[in-house]
């Protein structure tokens, strides 16, 4: 869910259908866009929501982005 350039909440579903239990959110109020990634396989599901939390820095996600040898500082 983006507020014009600033990501507010990144998740994740396993079906298209995740996004009808937003319909009376904040997030969907407080959005202007709502951007999908479609992912091949269900392995790749994790993996893309903890690189997309790594890219934009949502400002309201709960779950943090998991952190490496290198970034653990």
């Amino acid at each position: 869910f983006w507020r014009n350039r600033k990501c507010l909440y990144v998740g994740k579903g396993s079906s298209w259908k995740r996004l009808c239990s937003y319909v009376k959110s904040a997030y969907l109020l407080q959005a202007t866009c709502v951007e999908v990634f479609c992912v091949t396989t269900q392995s790749q599901l994790g993996k893309t929501e903890c690189l997309t939390t790594h890219l934009f820095s949502p400002r309201d996600n709960k779950m943090k982005a998991s952190r490496t040898k290198c970034n653990a500082a």
